[in-house]
């Protein structure tokens, strides 16, 4: 079901065009991460209890990118394209993120 969420508003994400419309936010429960994707996710959302969906989408492509840098991905011209490169796995970790570890939540709506 949150897989099917962020496909959903996915044509609102960087590259896409201005996610004003976005009004979906993803909850943290407090349970530890369970992968390395919500270790990643984790990660990125530091401390806070919640984060816009397209806050966190954004900045764990960020996070993909800099660290295929990191691994010398520049040698395969990743730096051309930026941290867009990393849009769709971001967006596949946070859908595949566990119900356990994180939910995605309609801000206007309560669901």
């Amino acid at each position: 079901m949150q897989l099917d969420k962020v496909r959903e508003w996915l044509p609102f994400f960087r590259g896409h065009g201005i996610c004003s419309k976005c009004h979906l936010r993803v909850e943290f429960t407090g349970v530890p991460p369970g992968n390395p994707a919500e270790e990643l996710i984790a990660k990125v959302a530091g401390s806070r209890r919640s984060v816009s969906l397209h806050w966190l989408e954004e900045r764990l492509a960020d996070a993909l990118y800099y660290a295929e840098l990191d691994k010398g991905g520049g040698v395969n011209d990743i730096g051309v394209w930026g941290c867009a490169v990393f849009c769709k796995e971001s967006a596949r970790m946070i859908g595949e993120m566990r119900p356990e570890f994180a939910v995605v939540r309609d801000a206007n709506s309560g669901h």
